[in-house]
């Protein structure tokens, strides 16, 4: 980045416009501010990845505010109220991510190690309890994620596919360096956080599995009632209670899909059927009736609005 571009105070790097109608999925912005800098609290309607290239500064929720500096790097998911300030002057770097972006390449996303924890977990616990992980990059990360940004950036007119695999590439970077942070929680000031966002994904990738809590909890080196505090405190609910929120999610999504109940129901862990359909109304006060008929509907407003 040159001199006259740190000038520009804000710049677009690379903008990717789906060309099958998806609309902005995703760009990259640059934001450089050498002087006292304030953003309001704002929200958005997208995913927004930030990466704190230079200075420091503080961002904040809603009733929480925490220290940033060079290296630190975060997701803002859609609808959280949040806001920056800087004294001194700060260099961010946003990759605005629709949900058309997120919906679109969501299996290279999910197979991204570390890609839970940096796009859900964090951003839970953050919400929950406004507790944050906010890792820092390594020096060999940054150097990485700078050269491809700098590829986006000095080759706008290359294809969208190459634009759009630098991207991901970024986002895996990422991914893989939130999960080299979490997992030395000997270097953090609040290493129980790492070790409690290591065991809520290991809950995100075996919900429909039994899970033995006392045996979790171990595993990561605290005694179960520990686990218990420490979970209610970060989330507002138990070990089990979260577990039972992915079983209902990943079961109502397949059902979204056009999955049958008795598929939903063993896919996501129930015993069969009337266990899901009972878990169901209890926690929601819905059925699987009701899931299909909001789904036939909107598939009929949809069909309706291309013979237009």
């Amino acid at each position: 980045m040159n001199d006259k571009q740190r000038q520009s105070g804000f710049k677009t790097i690379y903008n990717y416009n789906d060309v099958k109608g998806f609309g902005n999925s995703a760009y990259v912005k640059f934001y450089n501010h050498d002087k006292l800098y304030s953003l309001p609290m704002h929200k958005h309607n997208f995913f927004e990845i930030n990466i704190v290239l230079r200075g420091c500064g503080n961002h904040s929720l809603d009733d929480s505010t925490v220290p940033v500096k060079k290296g630190s790097f975060f997701v803002i998911p859609r609808g959280e109220n949040h806001s920056y300030f800087s004294e001194h002057g700060i260099d961010v770097y946003h990759i605005i991510l629709s949900e058309a972006f997120m919906t679109k390449y969501a299996d290279p996303l999910r197979s991204f190690y570390g890609y839970n924890i940096l796009f859900n977990i964090d951003p839970l616990i953050r919400n929950a309890s406004k507790y944050n992980i906010f890792a820092e990059m390594s020096e060999q990360t940054e150097k990485a994620v700078r050269s491809l940004t700098d590829i986006l950036e000095t080759l706008p007119h290359f294809p969208e596919s190459i634009c759009i695999r630098t991207v991901l590439c970024i986002i895996e970077l990422l991914c893989n360096e939130i999960m080299r942070f979490v997992s030395h929680p000997e270097e953090q000031e609040t290493p129980w956080i790492s070790q409690m966002a290591l065991s809520i994904d290991y809950i995100k990738h075996n919900f429909n599995r039994k899970i033995n809590f006392h045996e979790l909890a171990a595993k990561y080196g605290f005694s179960y009632s520990a686990y218990f505090n420490h979970f209610k405190k970060l989330l507002a609910v138990s070990p089990a209670a979260y577990q039972s929120e992915c079983r209902i999610d990943n079961a109502v999504k397949m059902l979204q899909n056009g999955a049958d109940v008795t598929n939903a129901a063993l896919e996501s862990g129930y015993y069969d059927s009337s266990h899901f359909i009972h878990a169901l109304r209890s926690a929601r006060g819905i059925t699987p009736k009701d899931i299909k008929a909001l789904r036939q509907s909107s598939d009929a407003n949809n069909a309706s609005a291309s013979l237009r």
